[in-house]
Formats: C-alpha cells, structure tokens, sequence
C-alpha cells in the first residue's frame, strides 16, 4: 500500500529562505555596529588646530596636549616614542652664538593602547600624532595593530629643568652650529628624543647629513645632553668631510 507524503508549498520555502536570511543579515548588522564601538578607530576630526598654546612647539612642551588628545582616543594610551625635527634655513645667516631655534619642522608622538578584540583576545594598538612645530596643528594617523607588544624603554616626557630648545642651543655652541654650516646645503636638520642614560634622561640632539655614510655607517653629529644640567654629555660626529658634498 503506497503512502503518500505532503509536499510543503514552493512559496513557503521561499518565506523561510527569507526569514533566515533576514536573521543573519540582522546579527551581521548588529555584530558589525557592536565591532565598529569597540574597534580603535582614528578620532575626529583627525586635524585640530589652536591646541597647543606655546608654539614654536617642541615634544616637551607640547606632551601634556598630545597626550590628552590621545587619551580621548583611547583612555589608557600610553607615550611609546616621540621625536622632534628642525628644519634649518638653507641660508642660515644668525649671528653666533645661536640663541633662536627655528620654528619650521615637525613632532612625532605614537601612543600605545591595550585593546580587546571581539573574538575576546587582546591586541596592542598604536596612534601616531605628529605637530607642525610653527603652527601648532595637530595631525592624527590610522591606528595600527602590533603582533607583539612593544617595550616602551624610553623616560617619560616630563616638564625637566633643560628644554628641548634649551638643549638645542647647548648643541649648537659646542659643535652644532659649525656642523651645520660647514656644508649647509646637506646639513639642515636637527632631531631631538629622549633617552635612558646611566644616570638619567638625556636628550639626543642628532644633526643629520643627507648624504649616505661608508659601508652603511651613519653620517651624522650627535650630541647628549643632560636634562636636568644642560651639561654636554658625549659628543660623536661620524660625519663625511665637506669636501665630499655633492
């Protein structure tokens, strides 16, 4: 005796095909927006101007304001690196000795923060800030994930008795300023980071050559200084002659 079975309506599936993929279309949507609050990513605006009230600016002076606007960015963003850069006039005609910085260049912060991904791990997260030193805009980069977390090795910024410029002006007058105009055409930039010495921080006051060094080797002046002294520390110059300026 045949049994005969009921065939469900053509439409009826056709509903429920609909149906189920409402529901993921749905808890998509609802995963991504969930995703997207969660997700570290660039603030906005991602230009601000009128921050920094001391300008020309330098990575001391202008920390406390980079380190807010980070902090709205992330609340546990920690400073992993920060570096300055002067630019000098090619026809650098200050009297000796140099006392005036010039304004022109830039500074770089990047921020650090723990972030906790969707799936539940935790990634290491980065934001890059840099400033025009004369203007005092504030220019945000994208965010960037680490494989692994970075070692913050270097003293924290803080508010040291000898300043940026300060150090700056130290340099010049015991090496920098004839560095510079000995070959001026290549020799025009100057940056300035903290570091870790034996015993403290000091600032590394680099003056670049754009010309490559031998075999690989850097063709640069460099010049520690103490923060809290303004004493010069050590004085390296691992420069090329002029006379092979190009």
């Amino acid at each position: 005796m045949a049994v005969s079975g009921r065939r469900l309506d053509p439409t009826l599936l056709v509903r429920l095909a609909v149906a189920v993929q409402l529901v993921v279309g749905l808890v998509g949507i609802a995963f991504w927006q969930w995703n997207r609050a969660q997700d570290p990513e660039t603030p906005e605006p991602n230009l601000e101007i009128g921050l920094i009230a001391s300008l020309p600016a330098g990575i001391d002076t202008a920390y406390p304001v980079a380190l807010e606007r980070a902090r709205r960015w992330r609340d546990d963003a920690r400073l992993l690196s920060a570096s300055q850069q002067v630019d000098w006039p090619l026809g650098d005609g200050a009297p000796d000795p140099v006392t005036v910085i010039p304004s022109g260049g830039w500074l770089n912060y990047v921020f650090v923060s723990q972030w906790r991904h969707p799936l539940g791990t935790w990634e290491t997260v980065s934001l890059s800030l840099t400033v025009e030193r004369s203007g005092g805009a504030i220019i945000l980069g994208e965010p960037l994930t680490w494989t692994d977390e970075p070692a913050i090795s270097a003293p924290a910024l803080a508010n040291y008795p000898v300043s940026t410029t300060a150090a700056i002006v130290a340099a010049e007058a015991v090496a920098g300023t004839e560095f510079r105009r000995g070959c001026p055409t290549v020799r025009h930039t100057t940056r300035v980071g903290l570091l870790g010495g034996s015993s403290g921080p000091e600032w590394l006051v680099t003056y670049l050559d754009d010309r490559p060094g031998l075999t690989g080797e850097p063709n640069d002046l460099e010049i520690r200084i103490d923060v809290r002294s303004g004493q010069v520390l050590t004085v390296v110059d691992r420069s090329l002659p002029c006379d092979d300026a190009t």
